[in-house]
């Protein structure tokens, strides 16, 4: 069984930080009035307002094969891994379809332990390796 919960990520925070930043001084470099410089800056507030606020989402993979998805309060629902996913040392991007609609699962390096970043990994290269003939949902 693999349980991935993130918790809140360094990595992820720093991003968006720099994002941010990048947005703001483009912005305020743009030869703009005032009250539109000053309306876009409160929209990119609320953005990453809203940003901070999403709901997260928690993933498990059980012993036949079958994923869920879990909410922070601890619900699961069944769900079908997509191939559409992203692996990567720093980050791994999960996409899932459920019966409520499609859930994507940001795992940063830093927001699990190093052996479940790195059982998820394992798991997304060699299961998609060992299916790549049939349409899994494994990472392809």
């Amino acid at each position: 069984m693999l349980i991935v919960e993130p918790a809140s990520s360094r990595i992820q925070s720093l991003a968006v930080c720099a994002v941010g930043l990048l947005a703001l001084a483009g912005i305020w470099g743009a030869s703009m009035s005032l009250s539109v410089r000053l309306g876009l800056t409160l929209c990119l507030a609320g953005y990453l307002a809203f940003l901070g606020s999403q709901r997260r989402f928690g993933a498990r993979l059980d012993g036949v094969g079958a994923w869920s998805v879990t909410t922070a309060g601890g619900e699961a629902f069944p769900a079908k891994l997509k191939g559409s996913g992203f692996s990567s040392p720093f980050c791994v991007v999960l996409h899932f379809s459920t019966a409520f609609g499609k859930v994507t699962v940001p795992v940063f390096r830093d927001s699990v332990d190093a052996e479940t970043y790195r059982r998820l990994r394992v798991h997304l290269r060699c299961g998609a390796a060992s299916h790549r003939g049939r349409k899994t949902g494994l990472l392809h």
